[in-house]
């Protein structure tokens, strides 16, 4: 997927462009027999490098590869994020489940304070006996 593809799919997921249709790449068949006359939707043909894409030293530019080729997890990038209210109300009872396991050490620690306190004693082997 190129770039600019990858905008158009984001645009629409954000709705400024409501005329195209996510993830319809899988659904549509290709209009040519071979993959090297495929074209994406820049007009650029399908195995042919990107240029200026390259970030490691003595290596080549990535070719463009058909979009069935790309990790399924790549699609996810333009998927909208969470906003800060869901995420909130998502993880207050996880939160409320982990305060609530520290109040109940505390208090087991409080109860049992002095059996506590000679186990650190003898352990250290300082203090009092």
């Amino acid at each position: 997927m190129t770039g600019s593809t990858f905008l158009r799919l984001a645009a629409y997921h954000r709705g400024v462009l409501p005329g195209l249709a996510p993830h319809t790449r899988f659904l549509c068949s290709p209009s040519s027999s071979s993959a090297a006359e495929e074209a994406d939707d820049d007009g650029k043909q399908i195995g042919q490098p990107v240029q200026g894409i390259n970030y490691k030293k003595g290596g080549t530019d990535p070719k463009i590869l058909p979009d069935g080729e790309y990790p399924e997890w790549l699609w996810t990038m333009i998927d909208p994020k969470p906003t800060l209210s869901e995420l909130d109300r998502k993880l207050r009872p996880i939160i409320n489940k982990e305060i609530n396991g520290i109040g109940e050490l505390r208090q087991l620690m409080n109860d049992h304070e002095d059996e506590v306190s000679r186990f650190i004693r003898s352990f250290l082997g300082t203090g009092r006996r």
